[in-house]
């Protein structure tokens, strides 16, 4: 069976417009990861046996607030004390998936200093 120039050239469109239609569904479908992160709480405890102030332990939540799974996630935190010093530190976790969030904490040491104010500097999500 020998293809005319007509044949051909609606072969080629319909090719075409499939690979185009291809295109836009595997568009429509990669969500791009979203959360939404807050602390929840922080505190600093002072040791009188030393006269310094412990580790500051930091509460924070993520939120999966997209429709894809989020495999990945880190936080960045500055904790700022009285004397306007600044100590920054990270935490990461895998596996929230959509609808769902995560409850951690982790500490930040301060070299013995009191702290006055924490907040979030960084953070990232990812989705592989």
């Amino acid at each position: 069976m020998k293809l005319t120039d007509t044949a051909f050239g609606l072969y080629l469109s319909m090719a075409v417009r499939l690979l185009i239609i291809s295109l836009v569904i595997f568009a429509c479908q990669t969500d791009q990861p979203k959360a939404k992160v807050e602390i929840l709480a922080w505190e600093q405890v002072f040791d009188e046996s030393s006269n310094r102030y412990n580790p500051v332990e930091i509460h924070y939540q993520i939120i999966n607030t997209g429709d894809v799974h989020l495999d990945y996630f880190s936080i960045t935190v500055r904790v700022t004390c009285v004397d306007n010093s600044g100590y920054e530190s990270s935490d990461f976790g895998y596996d929230i998936p959509p609808d769902s969030s995560i409850v951690d904490f982790f500490y930040i040491d301060t070299e013995g200093k009191k702290a006055v104010t924490v907040e979030i500097i960084d953070w990232e999500v990812k989705s592989f």
